[in-house]
């Protein structure tokens, strides 16, 4: 038997498709293709977390701060953007044609940036991330952000923090408060 693999699709088509299930499923019926298309677009609304643009201010102050994210670049441009988050870079799955957890994004991130891992620090608040970052041998540091995720017991992070701040803090000094 052969695996038939669909093609890669953006981040932004899968959520139009789920929507589209989604509502079909509960029977909803009659929207506009317009509503449709701007209720998909939800991402590129979406709001950071309160502490993160200071948090990020701070980290950028000694460290080299880039995103990797699942998300289409272009919502990531208008995510950032409204919530004032300043990186120093920003990298998309979508140029590697793939989503975390596969290997292929962060050795693209790692090559991207011309840096090693064990000399990076993976930060997340999805524990799934975090372990495949790990099996990348880079660093890692969890988030606690409620609704995200729960490590395992098994789990074994470099960090863990409360928030973005948290770990800001823990950095600036040298490693974990708690």
């Amino acid at each position: 038997m052969v695996a038939c693999e669909e093609p890669w699709k953006s981040n932004d088509d899968l959520r139009a498709v789920a929507l589209v299930d989604a509502l079909h499923a509960m029977e909803i019926h009659g929207l506009s293709q317009a509503r449709l298309d701007d209720l998909a677009l939800v991402g590129h609304r979406l709001e950071p977390w309160p502490d993160a643009a200071q948090a990020l201010d701070n980290l950028r102050d000694s460290f080299t701060v880039v995103a990797l994210s699942n998300a289409d670049l272009a919502q990531l441009v208008d995510m950032f953007g409204e919530g004032r988050l300043a990186w120093h870079g920003v990298l998309s799955a979508e140029s590697v044609k793939t989503y975390k957890p596969d290997p292929a994004v962060y050795r693209h991130a790692l090559d991207t940036l011309g840096r090693e891992a064990r000399r990076t620090l993976m930060v997340a608040a999805h524990p799934w991330d975090l372990r495949a970052a790990s099996a990348q041998e880079m660093r890692t540091a969890f988030v606690s952000r409620p609704g995200e995720g729960v490590p395992a017991p098994y789990d074994r992070f470099d960090l863990y923090a409360e928030s973005l701040a948290d770990l800001a803090e823990q950095l600036a000094s040298g490693g974990p408060q708690h």
